[in-house]
């Protein structure tokens, strides 16, 4: 939409009478710069064939409510479309149609690595929508495998949390400012996250996203990470996960905590890996973090027995790596 048709469609009017010259107008500016009409959504296509119009009409397909808001005007009635149809038909020969949203995207690598291709096919709005909720929840996923923030730390976040300290020569801090609600006060505790550039990015791109990117404003807010996730993984293993290269995820339940033990074990059994866990995870005493670890019995026994499961079999990929380095 170009920005003339955008201030137009700022302010709609709702009127009976056939505004022909407008429309007239609006589909001369389509001619003029060759920009296909747009097509309306698949539900509203077929609310329309089941009213009573003919999938043969060339405008059964076309988002006559758009154009109308696009010249100035709440809707197209009825009524107008004999008095409109040559018109509309002409300029449809002309540019033809498709779906208003990523008409123009970016062209990017496919994940496979197997060729380059535009990242999104043309949307309607709704598709559209969609398209920002599954980049959203994988903005929520990556923060809560790398951070390790609980989910209403998560759900604490506001827009603005994102902190960039410089410490020169190259050396930069990532952090995230939340709060830590668990075990505190009412309202909570203000805390900092340090965390790697791609979740600060994640962080940013979930503000670009915002419907309302004003400091202080919940950026996530409550969420139901449980649906998010499997519509995600639904996006990833359909036809636009399959199109862009992406690799299909199993239907093994994922969970918030489950993201957040992962990242546990993964620092335990590093060196000064109960300490760093401590710390990153903000566990409120230090014997918190050894009942993850160390101290039998209950789930941290579990614990236990996953952090040395993963520094075996560690150990033996080290093993046959470098056995199969002297062969």
């Amino acid at each position: 939409m170009s920005a003339e048709q955008t201030a137009a469609a700022a302010i709609h009017i709702f009127s009976s009478a056939l505004p022909a010259e407008e429309i007239a107008q609006l589909l001369a500016d389509h001619e003029r710069r060759r920009e296909p009409l747009p097509l309306a959504a698949e539900h509203a296509i077929r609310a329309r064939m089941a009213a009573g119009w003919s999938p043969d009409d060339p405008l059964t397909r076309l988002s006559l409510g758009l154009l109308a808001r696009q010249a100035g005007f709440t809707q197209v009635w009825r009524q107008w479309i004999p008095h409109l149809r040559d018109r509309i038909e002409a300029t449809l020969d002309l540019v033809g149609a498709e779906k208003p949203f990523g008409r123009n995207a970016v062209t990017v690598e496919r994940a496979d690595l197997t060729g380059a291709l535009a990242w999104t096919l043309p949307l309607d709005r709704a598709e559209a929508v969609a398209v920002v909720g599954i980049v959203r929840t994988a903005a929520i996923v990556l923060l809560a495998a790398v951070s390790g923030m609980r989910s209403s730390e998560l759900m604490e976040l506001t827009v603005g949390c994102s902190r960039l300290e410089d410490n020169g020569a190259g050396l930069v801090r990532y952090k995230l400012a939340s709060k830590v609600v668990k075990g505190q006060h009412l309202g909570g505790v203000a805390d900092e996250w340090v965390v790697i550039e791609p979740a600060y990015q994640a962080a940013q791109l979930l503000e670009q996203l915002h419907d309302n990117p004003n400091n202080g404003v919940p950026l996530l807010g409550r969420f139901a990470f449980d649906v998010r996730y499997t519509w995600f993984r639904n996006w990833v293993n359909g036809p636009a996960g399959e199109r862009l290269g992406l690799t299909p995820i199993p239907a093994t339940p994922v969970n918030l905590r489950a993201l957040r033990r992962t990242l546990a074990i993964e620092l335990a059994y590093r060196p000064g890996g109960l300490l760093a866990t401590k710390l990153h995870l903000k566990h409120i005493a230090v014997a918190t973090t050894e009942g993850y670890a160390s101290r039998p019995g209950g789930a941290q026994a579990e614990l236990l027995a996953g952090v040395n499961k993963h520094e075996a079999q560690r150990d033996l990929d080290l093993v046959w790596a470098e056995f199969r380095n002297y062969m």
